[in-house]
Formats: C-alpha cells, structure tokens, sequence
C-alpha cells in the first residue's frame, strides 16, 4: 500500500508541471492593455481653466500610486470605489468586466513634485483632476489606467464627470 501511494505521490509531482502550462496554440490569458511600450498618458479635460492645458502623466508613477493606496480607505476618503458611471472601457480583463470593484485614488501629473497623501485631510492637500483607476482583484490591485475630471478649474479642481487618459 505504502509503495502505490509513493508511486501516486511521484506521478502527481511529474505531471503538475504538465497541467500548470497553457494548451498547446494557446497563448496565456494576458490582462494588460497594449500601451506599445507606453509610458505616459496625456489627459485633456474637455473644459479646462487652468494654466496647465494638458496633463502628462508617468504610467510606472500611477502604478507605484496604486500599490501605496492599497485597497483600504485612508483619512482622506481615499481610495474609495469608482462605479464606472463615465462607462470608461480600460482594455484590461479584471477591469472591464461587470463585476468588477474599481477603485480611484488622486495622483498628481509630470513635474509636480507631490503626491496624495492617503491619511491625511482632503482639505490639508493641493488640488488635483486626475485619478488612478484599478480594480481589487481578489485582494490583489490591478491597474486599469487614469483619468480626470472633464472639468478643471483655476486651481486645478476637477468636477463633473471623468474622462480617460490616452
């Protein structure tokens, strides 16, 4: 008995391997939108009176963003959940679909030197359009790209409805 449940013990470790990869002709599920090697995203707010006109901001900063929010609330009020009401379609797997819980946090653009500061004060803190949107994917968080405000004021405040960065 003792040598049939080694010789099951030994078949299972040499065929995991086999199973684990992905079937022949099929390449793995991939959930990362094609940027082409992007690393900004330029966003335009169709109504925009500030001085700064277009906001570039750094793909791998918007990342590094998310991973410091987390999925967890801070004093802010940040992250919190983005209900998709702009119907923005982000080109990633765990992003798009329906069920999906995507959160937002504030991230500021290129050459400004600052960066939201989850557990403190919303009011404490400089104004910013523009939103990092990622999905909670199981306790993990998987960037979907960013956005800002349609509208942006004089100081930089976004209002109404959110559109996204290309």
């Amino acid at each position: 008995m003792r040598l049939i449940q080694a010789f099951l013990y030994l078949a299972l470790l040499v065929a995991a391997p086999i199973f684990a990869a992905p079937a022949k002709g099929k390449p793995a599920v991939n959930t990362a939108p094609l940027t082409h090697n992007q690393t900004t995203v330029t966003c335009k707010p169709t109504k925009n009176l500030s001085t700064t006109k277009t906001f570039k901001v750094n793909i791998a900063r918007a990342k590094e963003q998310m991973q410091k929010a987390g999925l967890n609330t801070g004093t802010s009020g940040d992250p919190h959940v983005y209900g998709n009401v702009d119907k923005l379609h982000w080109g990633v797997g765990a992003c798009d679909k329906p069920s999906a819980h995507l959160l937002e946090y504030p991230i500021y653009w290129d050459g400004e030197k600052v960066e939201w500061k989850k557990n403190e004060y919303t009011l404490m803190q400089g104004k910013t359009p523009i939103r990092v949107v990622y999905a909670n994917a199981n306790g993990v968080p998987v960037y979907c790209g960013v956005m800002t405000h349609s509208k942006v004021t004089d100081e930089h405040k976004g209002e109404e409805f959110f559109v996204k960065c290309e």
